[in-house]
C-alpha cells in the first residue's frame, strides 16, 4: 500500500480570500509576485495523478509540496520562482 499526501499552496478557488485571511495578505502577495500569479486546480491534479500512477509505484510516505514558494517563504524569508 502507498500513502502519500499532497500539500498545495495558495490555490485559485472560493475559499482563497479565507486563506489570505489566515496566512495573511502580504505572505500571499509576495508568492504571487515571485511566481507570477496563484496556482490553479490545474495545476495542482497532474501532481495527485501522478502519485496514482504506476510511474510512482515506489514512492510512499512523502508529502509533495506543490505551493508555489510557500514554505520557502515562511522558512527562509524569499520564495523561488
Amino acid at each position: 500500500m502507498r500513502i502519500n499526501t499532497v500539500s498545495p499552496g495558495p490555490v485559485e478557488t472560493p475559499i482563497l480570500p479565507d486563506f489570505e485571511q489566515s496566512m495573511g495578505k502580504q505572505m500571499l502577495d509576495t508568492v504571487r509576485t515571485a511566481v507570477g500569479r496563484h496556482a490553479g486546480v490545474e495545476d495542482i491534479v497532474p501532481v495527485i495523478d501522478f502519485l496514482g500512477s504506476p510511474g510512482a509505484g515506489w514512492i510512499t510516505g512523502q508529502d509533495v509540496l506543490v505551493d508555489g514558494g510557500v514554505m520557502n517563504a515562511i522558512t527562509v524569508g524569499t520564495p523561488v520562482p
